[in-house]
């Protein structure tokens, strides 16, 4: 709040709407109020690769894995299923409390507007749903979701804490409260655009989040994210790729995805083991990198 409060502040403008992009998939677990009832599992947390590997063999042929390299896996331990599984296994107190399991995009979009809603990017590249049926469906919970994956892996009651809206990357998501608009310096009622994984609204800022589109993105994982038409419902998509995600980053498109996850990390083993302090050069400014 204090940044935003900062900047506003000797802006000479208007700001006329507000989109949060964040990490994915970072699950949170709170109450209807959003309230946190733990931290909250980070992207890059890897604690459930068995569930990984549990939900690749209980649901094995369910289309919704077909985003998994045509079904044959793996499954990211980094995922939403995964870590929700391994939340109701090793602390269902946590699972049973929640009201609401969702993204931590999610969570500050409700910090900003008091609404629960899904993105349509995140729930087609991470919740094993169809972002396309997602975002189109008008009325009740989200069409889209993988209910017969979920009931295979004893997952049924996490539909009822997930958000029941689903809203597109740069629809409207809801405006700012009162409170919000007072803590960040906006006005309220100022418009509030649903976003996307980080690496994934970074496509907008390439121009690739078109069809043909291609965008090569790195920081702590690298990707490459291929972008084309919706594709059909099941399709299979590459050996060794994942995707395409339908209904992602846009309803109209689809995403394919390869990368690593770990980019970051291991440059960081690099700099340690190459970089010693006294082997360092300057900069123009005389700060080391």
């Amino acid at each position: 709040g204090a940044a935003c409060r900062g900047v506003v502040a000797g802006a000479d403008c208007d700001v006329v709407g507000v989109c949060l992009a964040a990490t994915s998939c970072t699950v949170t677990a709170c109450k209807r109020d959003g309230t946190p009832l733990r931290d909250c599992l980070l992207w890059m947390d890897a604690r459930a690769a068995a569930e990984s590997d549990e939900i690749l063999r209980q649901g094995r042929g369910d289309p919704a894995l077909s985003v998994n390299c045509g079904g044959a896996g793996p499954i990211s331990a980094e995922w939403f299923l995964p870590k929700a599984l391994w939340l109701k296994k090793n602390e269902p107190e946590v699972f049973d409390a929640a009201d609401v399991l969702c993204e931590c995009q999610d969570w500050l979009n409700h910090k900003c507007t008091g609404e629960w809603v899904a993105g349509g990017c995140n729930v087609a590249s991470r919740w094993h749903c169809d972002g396309k049926a997602a975002v189109e469906s008008k009325e009740g919970p989200f069409a889209g979701r993988p209910s017969s994956l979920m009931a295979k892996i004893g997952l049924e009651a996490l539909e009822e804490k997930w958000p029941e809206r689903c809203v597109g990357m740069g629809d409207l998501a809801g405006t700012l409260t009162a409170e919000a608009a007072a803590h960040l310096g906006l006005k309220a009622g100022t418009p509030v655009s649903q976003g996307g994984a980080d690496a994934f609204v970074g496509l907008v800022g390439l121009g690739t989040a078109t069809q043909g589109g291609v965008g090569v993105i790195t920081g702590s994982s690298s990707l490459h994210l291929a972008v084309a038409p919706a594709c059909d419902v099941g399709d299979p998509g590459a050996p060794g790729v994942w995707g395409p995600y339908r209904g992602a980053p846009l309803a109209e498109l689809s995403m394919s995805e390869g990368g690593q996850s770990t980019t970051g990390a291991a440059l960081q083993w690099a700099r340690r083991l190459f970089g010693a302090a006294g082997n360092q050069d300057a900069g123009p400014d005389g700060a080391s990198f």
